[in-house]
C-alpha cells in the first residue's frame, strides 16, 4: 500500500510532533527529579564530610599517642595527620574542588597542647570546616564559611538545619548551626 502524499506529510508532522513532545516530557521529568534530589544530595555531603573530620580527629588523637600526649602543630596538620588518615579524608565534599586546601582547618588553641592538660575534651576543638583555601590551614573558629557550607537534618527537629562541623579532642564531631553562636 502506498501512502500519497498528504498523508505522508501529515504522518511526518505527527511523528515529529509527537517526538518532540516526548523529548520535552522526559526533560521535564528529569528536572523534577533532579529538584527532588538535591537536598539529599547536600544531606550526604555533610554525612560524607562529618565522617571526615571524625576519621581526621582520630588521626590527631593517635598523632597525641605516639608523641607523649601532645597534639600535632596546627600548621602543619595535614603533613602530620597524614600516616593517620588516608588522603580522601582529607578534603571537604562541599569545597570548592578548585580550591587549593582541604577545606578543614586545625584550632590553634590546640597545637602541641598536651592531652592531659584539655580542662574538657569534649568542648575542646581540634579541627572544624573553614573558609580558608590553604594546604594545613589553621586558625580560630571565626574562619568558618558563613552561611555555614552543610545542610543535615536533627532528630529534635524536622527540618533542615544549615551549619558547619566542629571536631572535638573526645572523637565527637557536632554541627555549629549558623543561628547558633554555641561552643
Amino acid at each position: 500500500m502506498r501512502l500519497t502524499e498528504t498523508a505522508s506529510a501529515s504522518w511526518l508532522r505527527r511523528a515529529v510532533a509527537t517526538a518532540a513532545l516526548v523529548v520535552l516530557v522526559g526533560y521535564g521529568v528529569l528536572w523534577l527529579a533532579a529538584r527532588a534530589i538535591r537536598p539529599y544530595q547536600e544531606w550526604s555531603k555533610s554525612v560524607e564530610c562529618r565522617r571526615n573530620i571524625h576519621i581526621l580527629v582520630r588521626g590527631f588523637n593517635m598523632y597525641a599517642d605516639d608523641y607523649d600526649g601532645r597534639y600535632l602543630p596546627a600548621e602543619r596538620w595535614e603533613d602530620c595527620v597524614e600516616p593517620y588518615a588516608p588522603p580522601k579524608y582529607r578534603r571537604c565534599p562541599s569545597a570548592a574542588p578548585d580550591a587549593a586546601g582541604a577545606g578543614y582547618a586545625a584550632d590553634l588553641a590546640r597545637s602541641g597542647a598536651e592531652r592531659i592538660k584539655l580542662d574538657d575534651e569534649s568542648m575542646a576543638a581540634l579541627l572544624y570546616d573553614s573558609a580558608q583555601s590553604v594546604r594545613n590551614a589553621a586558625g580560630r573558629q571565626q574562619d568558618m564559611p558563613v552561611p555555614g557550607r552543610h545542610i543535615t537534618r536533627r532528630r529534635q527537629e524536622r527540618a533542615s538545619v544549615r551549619g558547619n562541623w566542629i571536631g572535638y579532642a573526645d572523637g565527637s564531631c557536632r554541627l555549629k548551626p549558623d543561628h547558633n553562636p554555641g561552643p
